[in-house]
């Protein structure tokens, strides 16, 4: 759990002519640790509900729930092996469409694992 931010809406002394419709706005990120994603993206759609009752969830723009992935050693060997024979594919096509053959490999390089999700509104 993140530090609590309270501020008090009427305490601003500039403010005292518009009183805002709340009077408190309490802010703070939480960060969930947990194997069932699919259990925190049901939650996450149920803020209309939220909203409905007068609680509004935000956060800086572009920000939402954040993904991090732990388990990329336990799964990273199949993905080089899978790579490695894409690219002897990838290789022996260029070879055989320019006549020449394929020999070891030279130098090689792990690259990226990236993964991009993209969530749309209502999903």
């Amino acid at each position: 759990m993140g530090v609590v931010h309270v501020v008090d809406t009427q305490a601003n002394e500039y403010g005292a002519g518009n009183r805002a419709p709340r009077r408190y706005i309490v802010e703070q990120q939480i960060t969930v640790r947990t194997s069932r994603v699919d259990q925190v993206v049901a939650a996450a759609q149920k803020t209309m509900q939220l909203l409905q009752k007068g609680i509004v969830l935000g956060g800086n723009p572009g920000q939402g729930i954040a993904y991090v992935f732990t388990g990329l050693n336990s799964i990273k060997p199949d993905m080089i092996t899978e790579a490695t024979r894409n690219a002897r594919a990838a290789a022996d096509r260029f070879a055989s469409d320019s006549g020449s053959k394929v020999g070891s490999i030279r130098q090689a390089n792990q690259g990226v694992f990236a993964i991009c999700l993209l969530m749309l509104e209502g999903q």
